[in-house]
């Protein structure tokens, strides 16, 4: 179902008015809330993704992760240690063009002479972006003030540090070092390198009513979820005692079962196709995506 159905069906239950600006904005909300806790709580099945990614010849230990990466699961072969880096950088917000809406891009990380310091800067509806020039010596944080049309850049001569996508509202990663050794040795090779990363994608808000879930078949457990949070959020002392555990017990049983149904499917699947090659090695995800292919 797709956010305008999410809606529809929360709202009969509790009886919100969702043809109404205010009706619609708070299902939608409690829908967003509902879902976010799903989402987040456990890793569902098939959603983890296992992506492999190139470190470049000029610098061939150090890489920006695209912004699809969410929470990182493991790493393969040469990487046993990770930490976000930055080390003496000029950022510069790169334009996305006309806008609706002003909005701001706030980094907060250190320089050589402040062990703290805030940055701001300005995109214009007309597509300009203003603000300090100002030599980084350690990033912490990176936010924007709005969601935004497309994704916002942030770059270093050239050289991207991070990525916010359009419906966030903080950059996840600026760098990450690779060192072969957790002894953090950056010296043992110049070429470049393929790190394979097993992650989670980050929540993506249904923003919009066509909008749907990332994996199928949580749209009932998500309305359930979100009676709760509703009923929460109440100043019925009664309901929030009688129905707030009663939806949430409905909910994580839904999941539950969808759970087992993904699972007995992928089961199924093993045994009745033969692998291709040998998958006595291959654990979890990579065994059955595999064995499939």
């Amino acid at each position: 179902m797709n956010l305008q159905a999410l809606v529809t069906k929360l709202g009969a239950r509790v009886g919100l008015n969702v043809q109404e600006d205010v009706g619609y904005a708070t299902a939608a909300a409690l829908i967003n809330d509902a879902a976010r806790e799903i989402w987040q709580a456990t890793d569902l099945p098939n959603s983890l993704v296992e992506e492999s990614f190139q470190t470049s010849e000029d610098a061939p230990l150090r890489m920006t992760l695209p912004a699809r990466v969410g929470q990182i699961r493991g790493f393969r072969n040469f990487m046993t240690a990770m930490r976000e880096i930055t080390n003496a950088v000029t950022p510069v917000v790169e334009s996305i063009g006309t806008v609706d809406v002003e909005f701001t891009i706030t980094i907060i990380g250190a320089t050589s002479q402040s062990a703290q310091y805030i940055a701001t800067y300005t995109h214009a509806t007309d597509g300009t972006v203003t603000g300090p020039v100002v030599n980084f010596t350690e990033i912490t944080k990176i936010y924007k003030s709005l969601p935004t049309p497309v994704d916002v850049t942030i770059t270093s001569d050239d050289v991207v540090l991070s990525v916010i996508p359009a419906w966030a509202d903080t950059a996840r990663y600026f760098g990450v070092q690779c060192y072969e050794t957790a002894q953090a040795n950056p010296s043992f090779s110049s070429q470049v390198r393929d790190l394979e990363c097993l992650y989670k994608p980050p929540f993506i808000p249904l923003n919009f009513a066509e909008s749907t879930f990332q994996l199928d078949g949580y749209d009932d457990a998500i309305v359930w979820q979100a009676q709760a949070l509703h009923w929460f959020n109440s100043t019925d002392a009664e309901k929030i005692q009688v129905l707030v555990p009663l939806y949430t017990a409905k909910s994580k049983e839904l999941i539950a079962a969808r759970i087992r149904d993904v699972i007995q499917a992928r089961e199924q699947q093993i045994q009745f196709g033969a692998p291709r090659f040998d998958t006595a090695k291959l654990r979890n995800i990579r065994r059955y995506r595999y064995a499939n292919s």
